[in-house]
């Protein structure tokens, strides 16, 4: 985790579509200033945030298909998370020519999926996933991870995702420091009666500069929550505009996942589709304990944000 807070890189992403005999169509290609950092929110909330050309926005991608957060896949290892799932060693193989030891995971059904998750028309789908790393015998760092599905999910018409990431040691001679990074990854989907391949390539890593005034927060004009809990949180973020305005109040309804953040973009054609000088207040109303959920808002012209738990009004005289 260490090695993926505050990291520059170029990032190149190549999109494939493969037609119905199978073959690799032209692919669109995109060129990003990656920017990747970890925060450590309160009561050990772990948040990737990755800024591409500065932005969150998911359209960047091509076919307007995200594909984030792959970097955090080895994440799997991490005690906070791994007892999400079950590990089995299956001896000592190669990988990249060395020694490694093959360990395969696969998602435990009785805790939750907070790795990956597919975001379609604001729903929030957890995939259960299974997989194999390979992990240096003398280093012990991830050389490569592949996962899969456990299963098919018709629900969102899901037959199949592989991904396999590679990782490589990087040298800073600024900083005098060796960290093991994604060099480039793979990410293959069955979805919807299309399939896509899409690779993502890795270079140019630069450390931030310590004592820089660069700062990685919430974006710009934004909502954002952070689950406590370890179960999926249902909210419903209604939006208050500025009196003396023909505007209705606007409501947005979203999942917040186990011990992660969600971050609603506020302006015209955004998350919440207002201009952020028109919102007076703000209400999140969750499904959740009280206390489950943070709420912040990072908005320059000031509004109120009160977070509530369903269950207090249930309560309320």
């Amino acid at each position: 985790m260490d090695s993926l807070e505050k990291i520059e890189a170029t990032e190149r992403v190549e999109h494939f579509t493969i037609d119905k005999q199978g073959e690799l169509r032209s692919p669109e290609v995109r060129s990003f200033d990656y920017v990747v950092a970890v925060v450590h929110q309160p009561h050990g909330v772990i948040e990737l945030e990755e800024y591409r050309n500065g932005s969150l926005d998911p359209h960047e991608f091509p076919a307007d298909i995200a594909t984030e957060g792959l970097p955090a896949m080895a994440l799997i290892f991490h005690p906070q998370i791994s007892s999400d799932f079950d590990f089995t060693c299956e001896g000592l193989g190669q990988a990249s020519g060395r020694p490694a030891w093959q360990v395969h995971f696969q998602q435990n059904p009785k805790r939750p999926n907070r790795i990956r998750a597919y975001v379609i028309a604001r729903n929030y789908y957890p995939v259960p996933l299974k997989g194999r790393a390979w992990i240096d015998a003398t280093s012990y760092q991830i050389v490569r991870l592949e996962s899969e599905l456990v299963n098919p999910m018709p629900q969102i018409r899901l037959a199949r995702e592989r991904v396999s990431i590679d990782y490589a040691p990087v040298q800073f001679r600024s900083k005098n420091v060796q960290m093991w990074l994604p060099s480039h990854a793979e990410f293959r989907v069955a979805w919807n009666k299309n399939t896509f391949y899409r690779t993502h390539a890795f270079s140019n890593f630069k450390l931030f500069s310590v004592g820089t005034d660069q700062k990685i927060g919430a974006p710009k004009e934004s909502y954002s929550f952070t689950n406590l809990s370890d179960q999926d949180v249902w909210g419903r973020l209604t939006v208050l505009p500025v009196p003396g305005h023909s505007l209705a109040p606007i409501s947005v309804t979203f999942v917040i996942p186990a011990r992660a953040s969600v971050n609603k973009a506020v302006g015209p054609g955004q998350d919440v589709n207002i201009s952020a000088e028109l919102i007076v207040a703000a209400q999140l109303a969750y499904s959740g304990a009280p206390g489950a959920i943070l709420g912040n808002a990072t908005l320059t012209s000031g509004s109120i944000l009160e977070v509530v738990s369903e269950s207090e009004n249930t309560a309320a005289p």
